[in-house]
């Protein structure tokens, strides 16, 4: 081999042994990186946990991560699972996610919360700048924790909104986007990012607000859906049928109970119908005699119009749990030590439990107080 060869070949290596540090680098800051805030740490507690034990991937808005707490579906159960969810996630980005959720996670069920189908198309395609950069900031809720791969190149590229100050460069490399947290995020928070970072409580995030609400005289069902779902409702669904069968996974579809605007509700009469009509998996807990049996009380069991509290919590999960476990088949993925990390989860929730039990009954308290006065 030549002389002149050998350099090239030295040279050539030298600049791929750059690029694999580099890009190693932009992998590991990037989520480091992202904001600070619960909203922003879902993959960080997600990618923590040990791979290949979960059971089910909990995926969705706001409406899923206030409705669901795997502690009580492990004690109740005995299946783990994870929540992919972040605030209005856009439902266009759950095949990305189900994705993602697979190169390290091999789980049996996926579970998809279908809210934000609703909210989409009950709102005008026509979007101001101001509107447009909203939803980026929710896209960047989800995307800056996650891993560079190509997926989520993907994902950013065909979901971020073209905006006067957004800049598709900088979304795919995050480092370029967050660069400045690197002085702004507390010392603390930088042992937290840095160490192994599992959650105690698996990503629990549910409130002790009360806000009683008025128990809603009709609910969105297949009778009162006037006119049919709109195109692009239809392919949010499609789209995630088809990568659940792509994977050979099971997917169960969930509408969590809420009070509905009137520009919602025959949008969601529509999904219904239309769920019914194709026969996929779907859990409707907002139908009327489902939530009977759920037995909330719409005067003490919701934080705000939109979300339940802890209370209606559990018993969302207590009731979609076990329907879960009687319809879908879960593997044993846990040894011993992980069993009892799930078990110190249990207790660890165990004892919030009493805490928010406190704060919840004063809550209730002066909830009722006030609604006294008002009288």
């Amino acid at each position: 081999m030549s002389t002149t060869r050998k350099k090239v070949l030295k040279t050539v290596a030298g600049i791929l042994i750059f690029l694999f540090l580099l890009t190693t680098i932009i992998n590991l800051l990037g989520p480091l990186l992202r904001p600070e805030g619960q909203d922003f740490d879902g993959w960080h507690y997600f990618y923590a946990e040990d791979n290949n034990t979960i059971n089910a991937a909990m995926i969705g808005s706001s409406a899923m991560y206030r409705y669901w707490i795997p502690a009580q579906a492990y004690e109740e159960q005995g299946f783990t699972s994870v929540m992919l969810s972040q605030s209005c996630q856009n439902i266009r980005a759950v095949p990305y996610i189900m994705e993602e959720t697979l190169k390290s996670q091999d789980v049996d069920l996926f579970v998809v919360e279908v809210r934000q189908v609703v909210v989409d198309l009950a709102y005008d395609d026509e979007m101001t700048e101001e509107e447009k950069e909203k939803e980026n900031y929710y896209l960047s809720i989800l995307a800056s924790g996650m891993k560079q791969s190509p997926t989520r190149i993907r994902m950013i590229h065909n979901l971020l909104l073209k905006t006067e100050t957004d800049n598709e460069l900088e979304w795919q490399i995050p480092l370029l986007k967050y660069h400045e947290n690197f002085f702004e995020i507390a010392r603390e928070d930088w042992i937290n990012r840095l160490s192994e970072g599992k959650s105690l409580y698996k990503g629990l995030r549910v409130r002790t607000t009360v806000d009683p609400q008025v128990k809603p005289s009709r609910f969105p069902d297949v009778e009162n859906a006037t006119f049919e779902l709109p195109d692009k409702g239809k392919q949010y669904i499609e789209d995630i049928v088809k990568t659940a069968e792509k994977y050979g996974k099971q997917v169960l579809f969930v509408a969590t109970p809420y009070m509905y605007s009137e520009a919602r509700f025959p949008y969601q009469c529509a999904l219904n119908a239309y769920m019914e009509e194709k026969g996929y998996p779907y859990l409707n807990l907002d139908d009327k005699q489902t939530r009977q049996i759920i037995n909330l009380d719409y005067g003490v069991d919701f934080y705000n119009p939109r979300h339940v509290n802890y209370v209606g919590a559990e018993k969302i999960t207590s009731y979609l749990a076990a329907y879960m476990k009687e319809h879908y088949q879960f593997s044993d993925k846990l040894n011993e030590k992980q069993k009892k990390e799930w078990d110190h989860a249990v207790s660890a929730w165990d004892k919030k439990e009493l805490q928010y039990r406190q704060e919840w009954e004063e809550n209730c308290k002066q909830a009722s107080a006030v609604g006294t006065s008002e009288e």
